[in-house]
């Protein structure tokens, strides 16, 4: 993949969980989706203060993202986790598999069922091939990719016998980082998934 497609993956993820298209998400194999994770990580892991090693809290991100797994076809056992140095609150994910949470995020947690509620969000991304399409530049749409991703968090959680709750009680804990009226809309849209 060329420097500036890596540019392109990276460039986008800044926004969250919004990337751009690059080729159609569906006719990429499950390998070409993981190298274009792998080429994107570097500058990822730059612009938020590179990755902690700790080994306890990879222990924990490992144990949760690895039960979460299970459910996924194409990752199955190819999932990576990593805690970024950044205080800011918030999650990442790349192509191919790779999960990132951010320090900021991962202290203000709290609980292993918060930490599961993250990564399967950010594995229902990874599922849906979303850091592979084009960022929306329309707000109704980039939500709805948002509900599209908790919804299949809440199967993801659900399978490992988690309540949709710990999702629920994310987003609320996250609402201040979200656009206005989105973890009430999200919220509710979890009520009807439980």
């Amino acid at each position: 993949m060329s420097r500036t497609l890596s540019g392109l993956l990276f460039a986008c993820l800044l926004t969250g969980c919004r990337t751009p298209q690059l080729v159609n998400p569906f006719r990429m194999t499950c390998e070409a989706a993981a190298l274009a994770g792998l080429q994107a990580a570097p500058d990822l892991e730059l612009r938020f203060g590179g990755v902690v090693r700790d080994a306890e809290a990879e222990a924990e991100m490992n144990r949760a993202g690895q039960s979460l797994a299970a459910g996924s076809a194409c990752l199955r056992n190819s999932y990576t986790f990593r805690l970024l140095r950044s205080s800011e609150l918030n999650a990442f994910s790349l192509p191919g598999g790779i999960v990132y949470v951010t320090h900021g995020l991962y202290a203000k947690l709290g609980t292993d069922r918060l930490l599961a509620a993250v990564l399967a969000h950010e594995m229902a991304h990874i599922a849906s091939r979303d850091s592979l399409r084009p960022r929306s530049g329309h707000p109704e749409e980039s939500l709805n990719r948002e509900l599209a991703a908790d919804a299949r968090a809440v199967d993801y959680l659900n399978a490992v016998g988690l309540p949709s709750a710990a999702l629920t009680n994310l987003v609320l804990l996250i609402k201040d980082t979200q656009p206005p009226g989105w973890a009430e809309v999200r919220t509710r849209a979890l009520a009807h998934r439980r």
